[in-house]
């Protein structure tokens, strides 16, 4: 998680802040969890959230404690898929249960399930472009847009094969690049369409997709990361 010219790494009970060439514990866990897993990083209303496999939790300000954050809606139990703060300043919070929306004046609220979104949101990764439009990545859902109070889900009909979503990344051009369980599609135009397939990835599933510039994507996978020219479709 980058901030402020600065890297933000989480590693098992702990998180640490890279400046330069300097490395310092920012933050940690009670010895209880020392084992505990960091999935999602974010900043919001001055304290930093950290999405874990056993719930939320959060680093207050001026704090060096990670401490499990008070929730009425979120079991400690829970764990957490996505975390994303919008340009409105609400904060979402994806799980395999349901999908939630904290705002600065109505507090948490459950989102999902609904119709679009089915029993299980399964929300893995959360992405806003720069039209303010809301990208939910789901592991059953496949890809939902939504703006405007309106939502639309894209799939098999629009050219996406794979249903099972990991990672999402806007290119300068606006187009959305989609890692899946089975490699990565790029979507524009209202259609998606095939960059990178299994064949070509050691490991298929890409939890982790980045566009460092005009030509190139950093691809991370089960195996590794990979280098990704656009244009040629192939991965180093």
């Amino acid at each position: 998680y980058a901030e402020a010219g600065t890297l933000l790494i989480a590693t098992a009970g702990r998180i640490h802040r890279l400046s330069g060439n300097r490395v310092e514990l920012l933050a940690q866990t009670d010895p209880a969890l020392d084992d505990l897993l960091f999935r999602r990083i974010v900043r919001y209303q001055g304290r930093l959230l950290l999405g874990t496999t056993r719930g939320l939790h959060e680093v207050a300000a001026h704090e060096t404690r990670i401490r499990p954050a008070e929730s009425p809606l979120l079991s400690p139990s829970i764990g957490i898929e996505a975390l994303h703060v919008d340009s409105d300043l609400n904060l979402w919070i994806g799980t395999v249960s349901a999908l939630y929306r904290e705002s600065p004046l109505f507090g948490l609220e459950v989102v999902a399930p609904t119709t679009l979104f089915g029993e299980q949101p399964w929300v893995t990764v959360i992405l806003e472009d720069r039209e303010r439009n809301l990208w939910f990545g789901s592991m059953t859902a496949s890809l939902i847009r939504a703006w405007n109070g309106w939502a639309s889900r894209i799939g098999r009909n629009e050219g996406l094969i794979d249903p099972f979503v990991w990672s999402l990344k806007r290119d300068a051009e606006g187009a959305i690049w989609i890692g899946t369980n089975s490699g990565i599609a790029r979507y524009a135009g209202g259609r998606a369409s095939d960059f990178v397939s299994t064949r070509d990835l050691p490991s298929a599933a890409v939890y982790h997709l980045d566009v460092l510039n005009t030509r190139q994507l950093l691809v991370g996978t089960r195996s590794g990361l990979y280098l990704g020219e656009r244009e040629a479709a192939r991965l180093e």
